[in-house]
Formats: C-alpha cells, structure tokens, sequence
C-alpha cells in the first residue's frame, strides 16, 4: 500500500500545471550546460594539443615574417613618398615658369 501511494504521488507530481511548465525550460537549460561543458572542453583540449606540440615557435616564426615584410613594405613607401615631393616641387616650379613667361597675372 505504501508504493501504491508513492507511485500515485508521482502521477500528481506529473499532472501538475508548474511542472509541465517548467519540466522544459529545466531540460534545455541542462542540455544547453552539458553543450556549454562540452565545447568548452574541447576548446581546452585543442589549447593544450598546440601548447604540447610547441607550434609556438611556428606562430613566432610567421609573426617575424610578417615584421620584416611590413618594414620592407614602409621603407617602399616612403621612397615613393618622396619621389612624389620630388615631382609635385617639379610642377609648381614649371607652373610659376609658365606664368611669368605668360605674364601672370594679367593686368
């Protein structure tokens, strides 16, 4: 008689309103943590792989790589930084060349 009263327990438990609204949102929630858990190991998992297998030196080696094409890259640009001076001061002195053979300004 006793388990007849506990198993009709368990049919009230079921039938009432605040655990059939609530039986879903506490088992997604759990799903959505066991998710979180799992992922979250495996990104550890990959970490300590690559921490291991010491491709540091590998990404400290592209990063060096990446540097002196970046230095390479400045000291390019500033040459044609200045190549452009070079040109613009040939241009204003050929255009003051040619106002005053034109006699600018005009009276």
């Amino acid at each position: 008689m006793n388990n007849k009263s506990h198993i009709e327990t368990m049919g009230q438990v079921a039938e009432h309103s605040i655990y059939k609204a609530f039986a879903p949102v506490v088992t997604t929630l759990l799903l959505g943590c066991v998710g979180w858990l799992f992922v979250t190991l495996i990104d550890l998992q990959t970490n300590v792989r690559i921490l291991t297998d010491a491709n540091i030196p590998t990404i400290e080696g592209q990063i060096d790589d990446i540097i002196v094409d970046y230095e390479e890259n400045v000291e390019d640009l500033e040459a044609d930084i200045d190549h452009l001076y070079e040109l613009i001061t040939v241009l204003r002195i050929q255009q003051s060349q040619t106002k005053a053979s034109i006699g600018w300004p005009l009276p």
